[in-house]
């Protein structure tokens, strides 16, 4: 007859998992190893790829609009209206070595716009 209570008296098997264990870990050590050396491949040996790789995706000029729209007040009549301008801007060191008479041209082109 079967009996249903307390434990069972086989003695049970001792499970050995250390070739597991030393296969597992000597897999992460390789893998590891592997993603080392691809790192110090790619930050050591060859940086002029990721110089470029890194200027393609930050070096660009976007144009932004800054056109907001209008504001009205509660009878739908416009407060203030938002309108496209353009602008000008310099750099002062590239202006350093110009003469008198290219500084004048220049005030007189930007004049006339």
């Amino acid at each position: 007859m079967i009996s249903f209570h307390g434990k069972h008296n086989r003695p049970r098997r001792a499970e050995d998992f250390s070739g597991r264990r030393k296969f597992v870990i000597g897999f992460m050590m390789i893998c590891m190893v592997i993603l080392v050396g691809r790192a110090v491949h790619l930050q050591v040996f060859n940086t002029q790829f990721l110089q470029h790789e890194g200027e393609i995706r930050y070096v660009d000029e976007v144009v932004v609009s800054a056109y907001r729209g209008m504001i009205k007040d509660r009878n739908g009549e416009p407060l203030a209206i938002s309108s496209p301008v353009q602008s000008v801007w310099i750099n002062p060191l590239q202006l350093k070595g110009i003469t008198k008479e290219e500084q004048a041209a220049a005030e007189k082109a930007l004049a006339k716009e």
